[in-house]
C-alpha cells in the first residue's frame, strides 16, 4: 500500500511518499507555500514530479488546528479537508491531523540521529509513559503524548499557543524593558520566530529581521544584541516548560521541534533554559529529572503521518 503523507507549515509544506509502512527518503520533496494558491496545487505539483504510482490514502499534518477532519491553516488563508484530500488524490482513505499531533505518534519511530539530548532522564527518576512535544517555529503548539505498553500512542490535540502568555514569562518582559508589550499578548507571540524578531527588534530599537539572521549574527558575534535576544528567549522558554511541565507532567520526556527550537538550542543556550527550567521552590528535584530532547529530523511529521496511518 502506497500513502501519499504531507508536512504543511506556515512557511514550507513537505511531501512524500511511504509503503509498508516506511517513508520513502527518496521521495521527500519541499514547497514555498506562498508560490501555490492552495495546498492542492501543492499535491499536483508534487505528483508531476513522482513516477505515477497508485496511491492508497493519504495523511496530512498541518499547523492549524483540525476539527471533523477540516482545517485551516493559522498562519495561511490554506483550507483542507479529508473529503476534498480524497476527491484531489483519487484515494479512499484520507487522514488530518495537527502538525504537533503527528510529531507525537513519531516518538519512538525516529531514528537515533534525528534526535538530540539536553539533559537525560536521571536513574531511578519516576516514569509515567507520558511525554510532552513542544513546538517552536512560525508558529507554536503542543502534543500531550500517552504510551502504554506496546500499543499505539495516544496524542492529544492542543492550541496551548493562543492562549494569554504566562505570569513567569511576563516577569522577564516587564524587567528586561518595562513595559507590557502588546506584541506578546500569547504564548506564540513569544515563542514563534515572530517572537524572537520581535524581542531583538526591541533591544536594538529598529525593525525586525528574520529569525535564522538573528541565530546567524549570534553565531558569527557580529551581533551582541542577537545573543541578548537568545539568551532572553531561552529564560523565558524555561519558565513556560516549567509551566507545562507541572500540566502535563511528561516524566518520560519533553521534545522540542521546530526551527526556532533547533537554532535556540543548537547555539548553546539550553543551560539557560535548564535552569529556567528547574527552579521552583516546590517540585525542583522533579523538574530537574525531566529528560529534555531536540528532534532534528526534518522528515518527523512525515514519520508520524505514516505510523498514524498504519
Amino acid at each position: 500500500m502506497t500513502i501519499l503523507v504531507a508536512d504543511v507549515g506556515g512557511t514550507n509544506s513537505r511531501l512524500g511518499l511511504a509503503s509498508d509502512g516506511r517513508l520513502d527518503p527518496t521521495s521527500l520533496r519541499r514547497f514555498k507555500n506562498s508560490d501555490y494558491g492552495s495546498f492542492y496545487d501543492v499535491v499536483d505539483a508534487f505528483r508531476q514530479g513522482q513516477k505515477y504510482v497508485e496511491i492508497n490514502a493519504c495523511a496530512v499534518a498541518m499547523a492549524g488546528p483540525v476539527s471533523a477532519q477540516r482545517a485551516r491553516l493559522t498562519n495561511l488563508d490554506w483550507e483542507i479537508s479529508s473529503a476534498d484530500l480524497k476527491h484531489a488524490i483519487s484515494c479512499p482513505r484520507a487522514l488530518l491531523m495537527n502538525d504537533l499531533t503527528a510529531l507525537g505518534y513519531s516518538l519512538g519511530h525516529l531514528p537515533s540521529e534525528g534526535v538530540t539530548t539536553i539533559s537525560e532522564h536521571a536513574a531511578g527518576a519516576p516514569k509515567n509513559d507520558q511525554f510532552l512535544v513542544v513546538g517552536l517555529g512560525t508558529g507554536f503548539n503542543v502534543c500531550p503524548v500517552k504510551k502504554v505498553g506496546n500499543g499505539p500512542a495516544v496524542c492529544l490535540e492542543a492550541e496551548l499557543g493562543h492562549v494569554a502568555r504566562p505570569a513567569s514569562v511576563s516577569i522577564f518582559l516587564e524587567t528586561r524593558f518595562a513595559l507590557d508589550a502588546d506584541q506578546f499578548a500569547t504564548v506564540e507571540d513569544c515563542f514563534s520566530g515572530r517572537g524572537l524578531s520581535n524581542l531583538h527588534a526591541l533591544l536594538t530599537k529598529s525593525a525586525p529581521i528574520d529569525p535564522a539572521d538573528i541565530v546567524a549574527n549570534h553565531a558569527l558575534g557580529t551581533d551582541r544584541h542577537a545573543t541578548q535576544a537568545l539568551e532572553l528567549m531561552a529564560d523565558m522558554l524555561g519558565a513556560l516548560a516549567r509551566e507545562m511541565v507541572l500540566q502535563y507532567l511528561p516524566l518520560n520526556g519533553l521534545y522540542f521541534a521546530g526551527s526556532v527550537a533547533r537554532g535556540l538550542f543548537d547555539a548553546g543556550f539550553g543551560p539557560n533554559f535548564l535552569q529556567g527550567l528547574a527552579k521552583h521552590d516546590q517540585f525542583e528535584a522533579q523538574l530537574q529529572n525531566v529528560p529534555v530532547s531536540v528532534i532534528k529530523d526534518d522528515a518527523a511529521a512525515l514519520i508520524g503521518c505514516v505510523v498514524a496511518s498504519g
